[in-house]
Formats: structure tokens, sequence, C-alpha cells
């Protein structure tokens, strides 16, 4: 009984380390994709594609 819930133990750890890894890295890749934008696109005027495009053109027609 103690081996099952050891390795039910150590199962929820892994899920919880990789869950844990893949947050970080998903936050990580939206503050450098924020700080790309901020710091290369929009002072270039470089249009981006997708709903970030468009939210920039509208930002660019508003000025």
């Amino acid at each position: 009984m103690t081996a099952k819930l050891s390795k039910v133990r150590g199962m929820a750890h892994d899920f919880l380390k990789t869950s844990a890894f893949s947050y970080i890295m998903i936050t990580v890749g939206a503050v450098l994709a924020s700080f790309a934008l901020e710091e290369f696109l929009i002072p270039s005027t470089i249009l981006d594609g997708g709903v970030t495009g468009v939210s920039m053109r509208s930002s660019y027609k508003k000025e």
C-alpha cells in the first residue's frame, strides 16, 4: 500500500513540475513578445499580423 501511495505522490509531483514549467515558459514568452512590440515594432510603425496588428492599426488611425 505504501509503494502505491508513493507512486501516486510521485506522479502528482511530476505533473505539478511540468505544469509549473509550462506556465513559466508561457509567461516568459508573453513578456518577450510585449517587449518586442513596445521597443521595436511600435516605434518603427511596423504592423504585426493578427489581432495585434488590427489593434495597432486602429491606434495609428486615432493619432
